[in-house]
């Protein structure tokens, strides 16, 4: 939240913010946003973790491709999940007691 001091209020019942510490807010913004810029991962970077599209192609491409490879995934677990042994073979393999 932002803190503004009210200096006065004029003859038409409108307060009047103090510049100075509109001013400083303003700055103390303005630093906060550059340390973060500074601190922010670039595009080819997150391109190469599957966060942001290549660049040269286009959103709803890169969009259909993540929910294909998300189909996929569900897919190969459920299939695993199947497939996994009942607790009882598994007693007999001394996997479990």
């Amino acid at each position: 939240m932002e803190d503004w001091i009210v200096s006065s209020i004029n003859p038409s019942g409108m307060a009047e913010v103090d510049e100075g510490s509109l001013q400083k807010s303003m700055d103390k913004n303005k630093e906060s946003l550059q340390k973060k810029l500074m601190l922010r991962r670039p595009i080819n970077q997150l391109v190469e973790q599957g966060i942001m599209p290549p660049l040269n192609t286009p959103p709803a491409f890169h969009e259909q491709r993540q929910k294909l490879e998300r189909a996929k995934m569900g897919d190969y677990l459920k299939n695993k999940i199947q497939k996994r042994p009942e607790r009882q073979e598994l007693i007999q393999q001394h996997i479990l007691e």
